[in-house]
C-alpha cells in the first residue's frame, strides 16, 4: 500500500520539540489520526502493528471526545455565569 501523506510519531515529536510547527489542537488531532491511518494502511490487517494502531486510534478518539465535552461544558458555564452577572447588574440598576 502506498502512503500519500507521510507522518509518524517520531516526526511529530521532533516537529513539536523543535518548534517547527505551531499547530492547533485540530491540526495535532489530524496528524495523530494520519499516523494511525498510515500504520493501518501500511501493515496487514490483523498484524500486531495494525492492531496497536487501531487500539491507539480508538483510545485517542475517546480522550479527545472527553476533552471536547469538558471544553464545551466549561464554555456553557462561562456563558451562564456571564448572563447571571448581567441580570444581577440590571437588577441593581433598577433598585
Amino acid at each position: 500500500s502506498v502512503i500519500k501523506h507521510r507522518m509518524d510519531l517520531g516526526t511529530l515529536r521532533s516537529m513539536l520539540e523543535n518548534g517547527e510547527m505551531n499547530m492547533s489542537v485540530a491540526e495535532f488531532s489530524r496528524n495523530m489520526n494520519l499516523i494511525f491511518s498510515n500504520a493501518m494502511t501500511y501493515n496487514s490487517k490483523g498484524s500486531q502493528i495494525y492492531n496497536m494502531a487501531q487500539a491507539l486510534k480508538a483510545a485517542f478518539k475517546k480522550v479527545t471526545k472527553k476533552k471536547e465535552k469538558k471544553k464545551n461544558r466549561e464554555k456553557d458555564e462561562r456563558k451562564v455565569n456571564r448572563k447571571r452577572k448581567d441580570n444581577i447588574r440590571i437588577v441593581k440598576q433598577i433598585y
